[in-house]
């Protein structure tokens, strides 16, 4: 029988899995009680498994590699409270204090003509104003624009993510050898970091500088991996996170999407995709992006 938070898994698995983060997190000080998706602290920190499992799951090695796995994921949960703390403007008091910017796929932002809480950023990818209530995320609509302005709500929205926190930052080296970053939380924002990536750059690698742009895959809402373009290992990054965003997209909530974006200067490009139609499996690709920037020369 597969299990309910990780259907990946078998239930003895995800038990297992569960029971090897849970005494890694206690070699490192710290008592958990076990959830189904996460470990709760006694001290009331909280310690998501969504990526972990993930991790585990692709791995070649099967559940030889878990110890490992786990090993590095804690380190990187526990690392990840020295982050500096997101930059985050003083709102004008009259401005709803819960409003965000959300990364969503089209189908999951209803609107209507001339909508000015929904922007499409590239094929398959919207941004949307919401407001981020205490148990579900609500469409901010575009009736309730004019006493505040689309642009100072949108400001608003942006300062609010830069503040979403994140539970887990981890570097990591993709199959075909590419360096990746990828992030997780239980925020339904952390996905939605990708609009403010100069932010997430500086927090993470610590170098917000990409001139030639990052890849990304935002494949669900409490996950996003990227990759800085710098050299020519990022052909291989652009096809393992079309691998990833495929895998991720079919087993999480909170579907945004499977394809890999080029993102540069603030502008969004879909560039790859692994598109299911009927029995076939295709990548689908921008042969003219591969040509011009991934393959220079």
């Amino acid at each position: 029988m597969s299990d309910r938070a990780f259907p990946f898994f078998s239930q003895d698995q995800a038990d297992r899995l569960r029971a090897l983060a849970q005494a890694t997190v206690a070699e490192h000080g710290e008592q958990t009680t076990i959830q189904s998706d996460h470990l709760r602290g006694a001290s009331g920190g909280l310690y998501l498994l969504h990526t972990l499992a993930a991790l585990c799951h692709q791995a070649e090695g099967g559940e030889a590699a878990w110890p490992g796995i786990v090993t590095d994921y804690v380190r990187s949960m526990l690392a990840v409270a020295t982050l500096p703390d997101p930059a985050r403007a003083d709102l004008p008091p009259d401005l709803p204090a819960t409003i965000h910017l959300q990364l969503l796929a089209p189908k999951n932002a209803p609107r209507i003509a001339n909508d000015r809480t929904v922007r499409d950023l590239a094929p398959g990818l919207v941004e949307v104003l919401v407001l981020d209530q205490p148990d579900h995320v609500e469409t901010f609509g575009d009736h309730r624009v004019d006493p505040f302005g689309a642009e100072a709500l949108r400001e608003a929205g942006l300062a609010n993510l830069r503040a979403v926190p994140i539970d887990v930052y981890e570097p990591i080296t993709g199959a075909r050898g590419a360096k990746l970053h990828l992030i997780g939380g239980v925020s339904f924002f952390v996905a939605s970091k990708a609009l403010v990536l100069p932010d997430l750059l500086r927090a993470t690698v610590g170098d917000d500088s990409a001139p030639h742009g990052v890849l990304l895959c935002a494949p669900h809402r409490h996950m996003l991996a990227f990759h800085v373009l710098r050299d020519t290992s990022a052909f291989d990054a652009a096809w393992t996170l079309m691998e990833f965003g495929d895998k991720q997209y079919a087993e999480a909530p909170g579907q945004i999407s499977p394809a890999v974006y080029w993102w540069r200067d603030g502008m969004f490009r879909n560039v790859a995709e692994i598109v299911h139609q009927d029995d076939e499996v295709v990548a689908k690709v921008d042969q003219q992006f591969i040509e011009r920037v991934l393959l220079p020369g």
